[in-house]
């Protein structure tokens, strides 16, 4: 790899091949040869669009004694950090933490970050932007652009990028 840091990296669960490129396009194209010759479907673990865009924190957890609240990467981290507070401190921490990023009205979120983010990409905005831009559970935000598209709100103009209708 160059000294640059790659802005968009897959990696395959089932074989441990990762992949890093400059462009959405190229890795979209390493994907797409990954599946056509081992049947695995890779992962997107990193996508630096350089839109200045990051994904929310996917955990909150807060204390109502501190009055502070806590963002984590996980849900494992998050309940983690739960003991361990009231482990080091004379309080606990009531609720569970909560997931952050896709909301309720999931919907409307993925055609609001694909239509907000439309203007900026002339062939469709590339899925893997739009799942790390709603932040939260990856996998969730998979499973609702895929119903999105069976309803027929959300397509793909090419593949891997999405458009809403």
């Amino acid at each position: 790899m160059a000294d640059q840091e790659q802005s968009f990296r897959v990696t395959c669960p089932d074989c441990d091949v990762d992949h890093e490129a400059r462009t959405f396009d190229d890795s979209a194209a390493f994907v797409a040869k990954h599946r056509e010759h081992t049947d695995h479907m890779m992962e997107w673990t990193r996508a630096d669009f350089g839109l200045g865009l990051q994904p929310d924190p996917a955990w909150a957890l807060t204390c109502e004694t501190c009055a502070e609240t806590w963002t984590f990467e996980g849900e494992g981290e998050a309940l983690a950090f739960k003991q361990e507070h009231a482990e080091y401190t004379d309080h606990e921490i009531d609720d569970d933490p909560t997931r952050e990023g896709v909301s309720a009205d999931e919907d409307a979120d993925v055609t609001a970050v694909i239509a907000d983010l439309s203007e900026q990409f002339d062939d469709g905005v590339p899925e893997p932007l739009v799942v790390a831009h709603l932040g939260g559970d990856a996998a969730a935000a998979r499973r609702e652009i895929q119903k999105l598209k069976r309803q027929g709100t959300v397509f793909e103009p090419s593949p891997f990028r999405l458009a809403a209708v």
